[in-house]
């Protein structure tokens, strides 16, 4: 009969250490799985924002705002959404919130004194775009979207003003039905009212376009169609594979 084999305690030591590796590895495997996943959750938030489907990309940028590594780019996303649904008191809440963190990313600043200006908030909007203006003279755009936050503001005259100045300075400039339109709008707003009569409502011109379709626009020229080109403009968080419970 062979003599049984001493029985090997494993060293504590030992097991804590194979036990940690072990960990470890769950650890960095759950975290790329959730990075992996909202990832997705971007992408598909993205292609429902490219085919104007507002409300249904809604839900998808909020689900990949979890996670810390696409949070900046999604908040940023989910602002567009409800700036393009109308939603502006949403809208100029989480472009604040990303304005705070990077008071001198440009296109953050456009973005919140837009929302903020279509949430009834012209007054404070209209220095932070008027700084931006000031900062970028040459830029048309820049000028244009300042002439319609004076228009939102009820500032008709000075919106007329910021136009002239406008048509005087780019004369050759790819804005000029956008620039007649608003001048349009800021001569009624100039106007004294007059009262409606079945005729005029027949024959009533429509409206030239609203701030929705005007952010719309202006921000389809810079939105992301990825996570990767977003957070090249709008930073994301110094934060690795972390998640945060909805």
């Amino acid at each position: 009969m062979k003599p049984a084999r001493p029985v090997r305690f494993v060293r504590p030591a030992l097991l804590a250490m194979s036990l940690l590796l072990l960990s470890s590895c769950a650890a960095i495997r759950g975290g790329i799985m959730q990075r992996d996943i909202a990832a997705e959750y971007y992408a598909i938030a993205e292609g429902y924002a490219d085919l104007d489907k507002y409300e249904k990309a809604i839900p998808y940028y909020e689900k990949a705002l979890r996670q810390k590594e696409f949070r900046n780019a999604a908040n940023y996303g989910l602002g567009r959404m409800y700036a393009l649904t109308g939603k502006w008191d949403e809208a100029s809440d989480i472009f604040k919130k990303l304005y705070e963190k990077e008071p001198d990313n440009e296109l953050l600043s456009s973005a919140y004194s837009f929302s903020l200006a279509s949430s009834g908030g012209a007054e404070e909007a209209l220095p932070l775009y008027k700084g931006m203006m000031d900062k970028h003279p040459d830029d048309p755009v820049i000028a244009r979207n300042y002439a319609e936050i004076q228009l939102i503001a009820g500032l008709y005259a000075e919106s007329l003003e910021t136009i002239a100045l406008i048509k005087e300075k780019f004369p050759d400039n790819d804005l000029q039905k956008e620039l007649e339109a608003l001048e349009e709008k800021a001569n009624d707003g100039l106007a004294p009212p007059e009262e409606e009569t079945d005729s005029d409502e027949d024959t009533a011109k429509p409206q030239a376009k609203t701030a929705t379709e005007d952010i719309k626009k202006s921000t389809s020229t810079t939105k992301s169609t990825s996570a990767k080109k977003t957070e090249s403009t709008v930073k994301p968080e110094n934060s690795e594979n972390s998640t945060d419970t909805p």
